[in-house]
C-alpha cells in the first residue's frame, strides 16, 4: 500500500540548513545536562561548556533524556497505521479528529489511488510501554484491533 511522506532525515537536514541560514548557532554532538528557565524569558542550556540562548531545540530520539534522566512515561500510548479509506470519507480532503473519553483519533488521506488513509489512536494507559516502530504480524494486528475496538464499546 503506497503512502506519501517525507523522511525524517530530510526534514532534519532542511531544518538545520534553514536555521543556519537565519544566523542561528547550531550545536551538535554535545550533551545537554539541563535547561534552566531564567526570569527574563531566556534559557540556559547547561552542558560541560554552558551555553546561553533564547531558544533550545533538542532532538534526542525516543530513548534520550536530559541530564542522564530517563524519559518519563506520560500515560499516553499511540497506535498508528495506514488503511483503505472508508467509502464515506473518500473525496473529502482534510484531517479528521475524533475525541472520546481518554481517547483521540486522527486520520487523513495520503493517497487517492488507491484510497489510503493514515491514522493514529492515542489512549491512556497505566502500564508503561517501550516505544517501538515495527510491523505487526497478522495475529498481532488482530489482537491490537480487538483491544482498540474494545475501547469504543459501550
Amino acid at each position: 500500500m503506497p503512502g506519501v511522506g517525507v523522511k525524517r532525515t530530510e526534514i532534519n537536514l532542511l531544518l538545520r540548513e534553514r536555521v543556519i541560514q537565519a544566523g542561528v548557532e547550531v550545536l551538535e554532538g554535545w550533551r545537554l545536562d539541563d535547561i534552566v528557565c531564567n526570569a527574563d524569558g531566556s534559557v540556559t542550556a547547561v552542558s560541560s561548556k554552558g551555553r546561553n540562548g533564547r531558544l533550545v531545540l533538542r532532538s534526542h530520539g525516543v530513548d534520550g533524556g536530559v541530564g542522564g534522566r530517563e524519559p518519563e512515561f506520560t500515560g499516553l500510548v499511540q497506535t498508528a497505521g495506514m488503511a483503505t479509506t472508508p467509502e464515506g470519507l473518500r473525496g473529502v480532503a482534510g484531517m479528521r479528529n475524533w475525541y472520546g473519553t481518554d481517547t483521540h483519533v486522527i486520520a487523513y488521506p495520503v493517497s487517492l489511488n488507491p484510497h489510503t488513509t493514515s491514522w493514529a489512536i492515542t489512549t491512556r494507559s497505566s502500564t508503561p510501554e517501550i516505544e517501538t516502530w515495527k510491523e505487526l504480524s497478522a495475529s498481532a494486528l488482530a489482537d491490537v484491533k480487538r483491544e482498540l475496538l474494545g475501547k469504543f464499546e459501550g
